[in-house]
């Protein structure tokens, strides 16, 4: 491990860390920004600082989107607690040689809210919507082995004719501690919600500031993908941790399923799957909340332009079929543009050492079969 790059990784970060003290609950506004985006990464707990390699990196580590090689583009529809849903729409653009840009929009509604005044009287339903503007960036930086990443986004909410706007930012960084032709492990951290709340009439206050450190796992050629995150928000006295995995057990279909420790509401649990037909893929996720329900996302993306995306995906779907060879020169292609893509050098590693081993049992039984 390069002990530099670990230390900028963790420089970048330091001065937010600092005033992430808790505060214990209540303390924070606009609490509908702790709703993780993406059907995929909710249906395995919220793990994914340490992954976080499609577009909606954008809201769980920014520095997860340099691991993209394709365009992108996702729509998801949340159906939330007690009428509540919550929209987003995301797209992604990485560039070969200044990172991967991303931007996303994302709705909160609620119609139909009863309202009273101070004495109890009704006062007829309001409505309720909350808005994110979100722009992202990442990219490799210093080294193949660190990434680092920055988002920044508007804030609106309305609320019964009264609204407020606010500005925040996102910091990330993704370090590969241990790499292997058979699996790899990373660490990440992010900073969420850096940033002052906008005043409804005269009142103020801080948003739901977020530390996590996460690590993650991908293996057999990224079939398997674990994480584990430790999060420490601004309004609570202790933080928590959750778990997740998926598992890719067909070409086109995956499992998921996740676990949030401490969870004051529900069991924590957590599941998804998703299916993949081409470009396009489907994910679906619940979360269990208890007396209060369940909560369901179900979201479409899909992913264009660019060779080196393709040429990535067609070698793992050569590799799951079992043929390397064919796998390995998908690879070679990547690399006539992207020479130090550390990633696609293990499959081309992973890819060498299964055809030996095809060699080595191929003459061994030819071996056999010439014995008198």
């Amino acid at each position: 491990m390069n002990m530099r790059n670990l230390l900028l990784s963790l420089l970048a970060l330091a001065a937010s860390c600092l005033e992430l003290a808790a505060s214990g609950p209540g303390t924070s506004s606009a609490d509908f920004l702790k709703i993780g985006l993406g059907a995929r990464a909710v249906g395995m707990g919220g793990s994914f600082v340490g992954i976080a390699d499609d577009a909606s990196a954008i809201y769980w580590n920014p520095a997860g989107l340099s691991q993209m090689l394709q365009q992108e583009v996702g729509f998801l529809h949340t159906q939330w607690l007690n009428g509540i849903t919550y929209e987003y729409g995301l797209y992604a653009y990485p560039h070969a040689r200044w990172g991967t840009w991303a931007a996303s929009l994302s709705l909160l509604q609620k119609n139909s809210i009863p309202s009273y005044d101070e004495t109890g009287a009704g006062l007829g339903d309001v409505s309720v919507s909350h808005s994110v503007w979100s722009l992202g960036w990442g990219r490799s930086l210093f080294s193949e082995n660190l990434a680092l990443g920055v988002g920044v986004k508007r804030i609106q909410e309305d609320l019964a004719g009264f609204s407020a706007n606010s500005y925040a930012v996102d910091l990330g960084s993704l370090f590969s501690i241990y790499e292997h032709p058979v699996f790899r492990v990373a660490a990440g951290a992010s900073v969420r919600h850096l940033g002052s709340h906008g005043a409804f009439i005269s009142e103020s206050e801080p948003l739901p500031r977020t530390l996590v450190l996460g690590l993650g796992m991908k293996a057999f050629d990224e079939r398997l993908s674990l994480g584990l995150d430790g999060v420490f928000p601004r309004d609570q006295k202790v933080g928590y941790f959750t778990l997740g995995a998926e598992y890719w057990v067909h070409p086109m279909i995956s499992v998921r399923a996740g676990y949030k420790s401490g969870a004051d509401i529900g069991t924590g649990f957590s599941a998804g799957a998703g299916v993949r037909i081409q470009a396009f893929q489907f994910d679906y996720a619940v979360a269990d909340f208890g007396a209060l329900g369940l909560t369901h996302r179900g979201g479409v993306s899909f992913r264009f332009g660019g060779k080196l995306g393709s040429y990535y995906e067609e070698g793992l779907k050569l590799m799951r079929q079992g043929n390397y060879a064919e796998a390995f020169l998908k690879f070679n292609k990547i690399l006539a543009f992207r020479p130090n893509d550390r990633k696609v050098i293990l499959r081309m590693k992973e890819c060498q050492q299964k055809i030996q081993t095809e060699l080595l049992e191929l003459k061994k039984m030819e071996g056999e079969s010439i014995k008198p």
